[in-house]
């Protein structure tokens, strides 16, 4: 499946001047589900007919936004993205 998954070019928007690693942004993830924040839900190409969760959070200057996407499958979690968000 395809992913874009780069926690570590990334500063973690809570911890000012640390990279977020593996293990941190997993951590981060699940801070973020655990305060409930939103959730979008979006159909994924591949593969067909699966569906991807997209979170959207404040990120670290200069980044504005972290676009995060999770795909669940019936035993993992699996990150699809982690990355800047980009314009549409």
């Amino acid at each position: 499946m395809p992913t874009d998954w780069k926690p570590e070019h990334l500063v973690h928007p809570l911890r000012q001047g640390e990279t977020f690693t593996e293990d941190s942004a997993w951590q981060f993830i699940q801070d973020l589900l655990v305060e409930g924040c939103p959730i979008d839900v979006i159909p994924l190409d591949k593969p067909p007919n699966a569906k991807g969760y997209v979170i959207i959070v404040k990120g670290h200057p200069p980044i504005d936004k972290i676009y995060i996407k999770l795909q669940l499958t019936a035993d993992k979690v699996w990150g699809r993205s982690f990355h800047e968000s980009y314009p549409r």
